[in-house]
Order: structure tokens, then sequence, then C-alpha cells
């Protein structure tokens, strides 16, 4: 076995006043979550290994390369993102 790293996309939800944290990894669309942020981190690399594990996953052409995760400056009228908390979290 080869070690890989494949970025991930790790956001905060509220979900019936209930804070989860979900993991995306956009290479294969595969998703987890959990109740930290660690946790979710943890589900999806174990979810990203039974991926792989699968024989049929052999046949899905994956191709790694450079990913960034940026922001985009977007004019928003005032008011629509009143219930959006802004927060600042490393993803990698």
């Amino acid at each position: 076995m080869i070690k890989e790293p494949l970025p991930i996309i790790i956001t905060e939800e509220e979900v019936r006043g209930k804070k989860y944290f979900v993991a995306w990894c956009p290479t294969v669309d595969i998703v987890s979550q959990g109740r930290t942020y660690d946790e979710a981190r943890e589900n999806i690399k174990e979810a990203l290994e039974l991926y792989f594990k699968d024989p049929d996953a052999k046949n899905v052409p994956i191709r790694v390369t450079n990913a960034s995760l940026s922001n985009v400056l977007v004019s928003i009228p005032e008011g629509v993102l009143k219930n959006v908390r802004k927060t600042t979290n490393t993803f990698w």
C-alpha cells in the first residue's frame, strides 16, 4: 500500500441545535461527519481507506493533483447572511 495525501474540506454545521463537522473529499466525492473536527477528520480517513479497499475502486480513474482552498469576495445584499456565523478554521 502507498500513502497518498488527498484534499479534504471540513465544514461546521448545525442541525436542530447540535453542532456537527462534515468532511468531504472532492477527489472521489466521499463524505463523512463527526461531532468534533478531529472525529470528522478520522471518519473521512476511515471512509476513504474503506473505499479504496473495494475492488471496484480500482476501476475508477483517480488523478490526484494539487489542490487549493481559497476565498473570493462576493457582493451580497445586507441581511441575506444574517444567520451565518463567520469562522476561521485550518483545513489541513
